[in-house]
């Protein structure tokens, strides 16, 4: 891919920081004008997102809090796959018109991040670009809580619920801290439609100094890559599986390991690799009970599989609450009480013997506190694996015989 004449540096927004991730074809893209793959959950994304607008704004302008007749036939004819994250916007979303803002409010900042534009846009996207503009943003939702305290609501159909500590949960309250100066505090928060939960991560004028450097760095990079005299390194990242380069012209295609294995290939390899480690596994703990085994790799690096001493670390409640307690007494502005819980394995245990502690099990649910979360399940039948982290394999090449 040659060098192209100089080209306009878009401003940096959420969406152009996660294509940085892959400074090739980034290039491909804002410098080269190679055209983006479209995605299904893209499209979904925006639909969700309209649909959610209009409703909002039209409780806005008729001042109630919920309107299910003029959200059921706002909805009527969206895909089903839309829908299904749209039932609970239904049933949770209750608006005060007083503290909404506004709906898909575009925010544009220029170099010494001085509001140059703040507009409502249609659809997320604003039709001009104004040269000033350094940092851009559309948010889906802000709520005014007061003159000194806001919110940012931000809908996502991901299937997987993630902490809030990605850019744009950082991104966003900076462009809105520097969009409305007496803000003290802003609160981010994602809405996972499919799942009906959120998760909620609070910044105060105080981050504003290390979210702004946050954003510098992000920019020079954008710079560096759009200035380049020849093309970087291409870097695998789950950006690739929308990258039109992946099918033709991505320099590591062969041994990019998102675009060498499907989907449903790679699913397959780690049900595969999964039962290839418990049998060798096993294998190895039979060896190791007799002797320590170890092997040298290419690097030099020695590994060895042995049994070793483990301790476990355990409180017993009657003798910590006293200690706990007593901190609290002595530092009320750090108490500890609050912020302790018990893990629920141990007293779950405790509450199946129902003959012997008859009502434990229900006074436990009484009080128990949940947390949802996702986990990626794979499995078949009855059987199944949670894994909350599957390893990415770059070298290991399986036969199709075996996965």
């Amino acid at each position: 891919m040659s060098a192209s004449p100089l080209v306009q540096i878009q401003p940096l927004s959420q969406s152009g920081y996660e294509q940085l991730a892959c400074g090739y074809g980034y290039r491909a893209t804002h410098v080269h004008g190679v055209g983006r793959a479209g995605s299904i959950w893209a499209d979904l994304g925006q639909e969700a997102h309209r649909l959610i607008s209009e409703y909002i704004n039209h409780l806005v302008e008729t001042r109630q809090p919920t309107d299910y007749d003029f959200f059921d036939a706002l909805v009527t004819g969206a895909s089903p796959e839309a829908l299904d994250g749209l039932d609970r916007v239904r049933e949770a979303l209750v608006i005060d018109s007083e503290k909404v803002f506004g709906t898909e409010q575009y925010i544009g900042l220029d170099k010494d991040f001085s509001l140059v534009a703040m507009e409502q846009v249609e659809h997320g996207h604003r039709t001009g670009g104004d040269p000033r503009i350094e940092y851009e943003g559309t948010l889906d939702l802000i709520l005014l809580h007061s003159a000194t305290e806001a919110e940012i609501p931000d809908w996502k159909n991901h299937f997987y619920i993630a902490a809030p500590e990605s850019f744009q949960s950082k991104f966003y309250p900076l462009l809105l801290f520097c969009a409305m100066p007496s803000l003290e505090i802003v609160h981010f928060r994602l809405e996972y439609l499919r799942w009906g939960v959120n998760r909620v991560v609070t910044f105060t004028r105080e981050d504003l100094p290390r979210l702004k450097r946050m954003a510098i760095a992000a920019r020079k990079r954008q710079r560096r890559l759009i200035e380049l005299d020849k093309e970087p390194k291409a870097t695998p990242h789950k950006g690739c599986a929308y990258c039109p380069l992946s099918l033709n012209g991505c320099p590591i295609d062969k041994s990019n390991p998102y675009a060498k294995l499907s989907a449903k290939e790679r699913l397959r390899l780690q049900i595969y690799l999964d039962a290839a480690a418990k049998v060798n596994q096993a294998i190895l703990k039979e060896w190791a009970q007799k002797q320590v085994i170890s092997v040298k790799d290419e690097n030099g690096v020695t590994y060895t599989g042995s049994f070793v001493p483990r301790q476990r670390t355990r409180y017993a409640l009657d003798t910590v609450l006293p200690v706990v307690d007593a901190w609290d007494r002595e530092h009320p502005d750090d108490p500890l009480r609050s912020r302790l819980a018990v893990g629920a394995s141990e007293l779950n245990e405790l509450a199946k013997a129902k003959k012997k502690r008859p009502g434990l099990a229900d006074a436990l649910g009484s009080i128990v506190v949940t947390n949802d979360n996702t986990a990626i399940k794979y499995g078949s039948g009855s059987v199944s694996t949670l894994v909350r982290n599957v390893p990415i394999v770059n070298t290991l090449e399986v036969s199709p015989s075996c996965c």
